[in-house]
């Protein structure tokens, strides 16, 4: 956990994060109880920690002397960059952060659009064509 709180997350963070990143859905209490160690770090655990703070799971290995699960898990492609943002998102303001969940909220909403303009080459069904 003092590697979260390094990059500025707190239980709640780091519970929506691990929610999104790994699917390990727990409350940010039981992320309080890992930190505070009456939760026991299973090797899954430690791989996903990996995977989320871009870590290599063999150098928390060493750090927590627990085994990575058989066989080891690999990130999703999906996710990937998501430590390096973590890592350079810990320098904003509250303000700038609350700008950047809207734009990336923004971005979201106009999604389906942005595909469907891309796959009619680059026309959204609602431009007019002059001939």
């Amino acid at each position: 956990m003092r590697l979260a709180h390094n990059r500025n997350l707190g239980w709640a963070a780091v519970a929506k994060i691990f929610l999104v990143v790994t699917g390990r859905h727990w409350s940010a209490a039981t992320w309080g109880t890992v930190g505070s160690g009456i939760t026991p770090v299973t090797p899954e655990l430690v791989a996903d920690f990996g995977a989320v703070l871009d870590v290599p799971s063999e150098d928390l290995v060493a750090v927590a002397g627990i085994g990575l699960p058989d066989p080891p898990p690999t990130a999703e492609p999906s996710v990937s960059g998501v430590a390096e943002l973590i890592w350079d998102l810990r320098d904003l303001t509250a303000r700038q952060l609350r700008e950047a969940g809207d734009f990336a909220d923004s971005l979201r909403r106009r999604l389906p659009h942005l595909i469907t303009a891309a796959r009619s080459g680059g026309r959204s069904p609602t431009d007019t064509v002059t001939v």
